[in-house]
C-alpha cells in the first residue's frame, strides 16, 4: 500500500520518542464496499458450494477482511430436529472451521490452493493456534458457539438454539490471509467442499442418533475497495510494460502419513513440498479412524501416544533433538507457542499447557531461523520419532506446512506459482 505522513498526523503520538515521528496514513484507498457473491449452482447436499466473482477496473478485492455467511440446519437422520436430549455436539474448534473438508481457489482456472481433504486440518490449526483469545470469546458465535450462563462457550448450544444456526466469519485458509488486494481483470472461483456429518458431529452418548447437515443459505462478501487513481494507473502501466504482477500468499500445505499399530519409531525423509523447505511446520497425531470421520470421537482430537523422542533433519544437518524420556513435554509446549508468536506479550491464543496436552497437541517448529520472510528454499527435511510404548492403534500424522509464496500473473492472464498447489 502507500502511505503518506500528513501534518495533521503529527499530533497523534503514543510517547516522547514517537512525537518526532509521523504517524503512517494510508492514502491507497479512495473507498470500500461488500459485494454480496452468491453460489454459482443451487445448493444440494453434499455438493460443493461455487462461488465466482471478479474485479472491476476500478475496485480491488480485499480477501482478507471478506466473509463467508452460512445458514445450516442440523437435523437427525429421521428428519426430525435434534433435541436436549439427544446429547448432539461438535468440536471445539468450532463449526465454521470443521465444516469443509476441502477448499479449492482456482485464479484464471489455475488452481491455487491445496486440493485435498485436508482443508478442515488447516482451517482448525489457524483457528485453535493462530486467533487471539480475545477474538475467540468476542465473535466465538460467529463461527457456531453460543454462550452459556457463566460465559462459557458451548457448541451444544450451538446445536439446539435453533433449527437454523446462522455463522459469519473469515475462513481460515490461506487464500483469505492475503496482506494485498486482488487486482482487475482476474477471475475468481472458489469451491467449498463440505465434510461429512460424522466429521463435524459428536454423540456424547453411544445411544446419541445420527446426523444430517444442510447448508441452506450461503453468501460469500467481498469487500471491494476502490483504490486512488495514480496507484492504479502505476499496476497498468506495469502490466502493459511486460512486467508481471505479484501477490504474495501464505500458503498452508496438509498432507498425512500412517503410523501403523505397534509402530516404536516413524520416520519421514520427504517433509518438503516439490522440493521446496517450508518456514515453519506444524505436526499432529491423531488415531487414523478420527481422521477418516466418527461420530465417536474427534478428528481434532491430537496426543502425543507416548512420544518419546523428535529429531528434524535440513539437508542432513539437525535443527532439533528432543528428548522427553520423563514424558514432560513443557519445552515442546514452549517451542511451538514461541514458534506461533514470538514474543508472548503480544500473543495470546488461550492454549495453555493442561489444555494442549490434554487434547490440542500440536507441535510448531520454526525451519527458516527468522520470524521475517524468507526466501524459497530447496532441500530435504527429515522427521524421526520415537515412542517409548508401541502404538496400540494407526496413527495419523497431519503435516502442514507453511511458506510464503506469491501467484505470479503475466500480461496475458495466465497465472504461475514457484510452489504447485
Amino acid at each position: 500500500m502507500s502511505f503518506l505522513p500528513t501534518e495533521d498526523s503529527v499530533p497523534s503520538v503514543s510517547s516522547a520518542i514517537s512525537y518526532f515521528q509521523s504517524p503512517n496514513v494510508d492514502v491507497s484507498v479512495k473507498s470500500a464496499y461488500f459485494d454480496p457473491i452468491y453460489p454459482v449452482v443451487p445448493l444440494s447436499d453434499g455438493s460443493p458450494i461455487h462461488f465466482r466473482f471478479s474485479s472491476n477496473e476500478n475496485y480491488y478485492s480485499d480477501m482478507r477482511n471478506s466473509i463467508l455467511e452460512l445458514k445450516v440446519k442440523v437435523f437427525k437422520s429421521d428428519g426430525n430436529l435434534v433435541t436436549d436430549s439427544d446429547n448432539v455436539s461438535y468440536d471445539d474448534g468450532g463449526i465454521m472451521n470443521t465444516l469443509f473438508q476441502n477448499i479449492q481457489v482456482f485464479v484464471n482456472d489455475t488452481l491455487v490452493s491445496s486440493g485435498n481433504s485436508l482443508s478442515a486440518y488447516t482451517s482448525f490449526a489457524s483457528y485453535t493456534l493462530l486467533t487471539p483469545n480475545s477474538t475467540k470469546k468476542s465473535r466465538g458465535s460467529n463461527y457456531g458457539f453460543y454462550t452459556k450462563e457463566d460465559g462459557t462457550l458451548d457448541p451444544k448450544l450451538a446445536v439446539l438454539a435453533t433449527e437454523t444456526l446462522h455463522l459469519a466469519a473469515r475462513p481460515s485458509h490461506d487464500f483469505f490471509q492475503l496482506n494485498q488486494f486482488i487486482p482487475p481483470g482476474l477471475k475468481i472461483d472458489i469451491k467449498f467442499s463440505p465434510s461429512l456429518p460424522r466429521f463435524v458431529f459428536r454423540k456424547l452418548e453411544k445411544a446419541a442418533p445420527d446426523v444430517k447437515l444442510t447448508i441452506s443459505e450461503a453468501v460469500l462478501h467481498i469487500r471491494k475497495v476502490k483504490i486512488v487513481s495514480s496507484l492504479a494507473l502505476a499496476v497498468e502501466k506495469i502490466k502493459a510494460s511486460g512486467s508481471n504482477l505479484k501477490i504474495m500468499i501464505p500458503k498452508l500445505m496438509p498432507t498425512a502419513r500412517i503410523i501403523p499399530t505397534g509402530s516404536l519409531s516413524f520416520a519421514e525423509s520427504s517433509l518438503t513440498t516439490y522440493g521446496h523447505l517450508p518456514s515453519k511446520v506444524i505436526l499432529g497425531l491423531v488415531k487414523t479412524s478420527n481422521q477418516l470421520g466418527s461420530y465417536e470421537s474427534s478428528p481434532f482430537k491430537f496426543e502425543l501416544f507416548h512420544l518419546s523422542s523428535l529429531h528434524l533433519k535440513v539437508n542432513g544437518q539437525p535443527i532439533y533433538s528432543l528428548n522427553f524420556s520423563d514424558q514432560s513435554y513443557r519445552l515442546l509446549y514452549e517451542m511451538s507457542m514461541r514458534t506461533l508468536g514470538g514474543d508472548e506479550t503480544t500473543f495470546e491464543n488461550g492454549l495453555s499447557y493442561d489444555k494442549w496436552i490434554r487434547d490440542s497437541s500440536l507441535i510448531c517448529l520454526d525451519i527458516s531461523g527468522t520470524p521475517d520472510l524468507s526466501l524459497i528454499k530447496d532441500g530435504t527435511l527429515r522427521l524421526d520419532l520415537t515412542f517409548s510404548q508401541a502404538t496400540d492403534v494407526s496413527v495419523s500424522l497431519i503435516i502442514i506446512g507453511f511458506q510464503e509464496t506469491f501467484l505470479e500473473i503475466d500480461k496475458s492472464g495466465a497465472v504461475f506459482l514457484p510452489i504447485a498447489p
